[in-house]
Formats: structure tokens, C-alpha cells, sequence
């Protein structure tokens, strides 16, 4: 199983790839997977042209979290 830090490095080296993200946020799990797989959820769905009646309640899931998630860059 790779380690955090190997899943942030496929993130980075592959921007346009969702699946390192979500391997990402399952490693993370609970909220901040929800939280993510929301996210990416909500970016398809703007890439269609149409909004996700999930978004608010989303960015509800990860207000109270978000300074604890953001963390140091994966190239910090």
C-alpha cells in the first residue's frame, strides 16, 4: 500500500488524472475522503456545464477541517 507521501507525489506528477486524488482521499478516509471525492465530484460536473446540488453542502463537510487539510505543499 503506498504511503501518503507517494500517493502526494502522483498527484502532483499527474495533475490531470483524478484517480491518484481519490486513492489519496481513500487512504485519508472519512470526512476529508467525502470532502475530496466531493470536490472532484463537483469539478466534473462544472467541466459539463452544470452545477452539483451537493456543492454547498460539501464545502459545509470541510469548513471546520480546512486549515488542518491544507497542510504543507506536497513540493514544500
Amino acid at each position: 500500500m503506498p504511503t501518503e507521501s507517494e500517493l502526494l507525489s502522483a498527484v502532483t506528477a499527474h495533475p490531470d488524472d483524478d484517480a491518484p486524488r481519490i486513492a489519496l482521499a481513500k487512504h485519508w478516509g472519512g470526512d476529508r475522503e467525502r470532502f475530496v471525492l466531493g470536490q472532484l465530484k463537483w469539478i466534473a460536473a462544472a467541466r459539463k456545464g452544470y452545477g452539483d446540488p451537493d456543492m454547498l453542502a460539501n464545502e459545509r463537510l470541510g469548513e471546520p477541517h480546512l486549515r488542518a487539510w491544507e497542510g504543507p505543499s506536497p513540493s514544500a
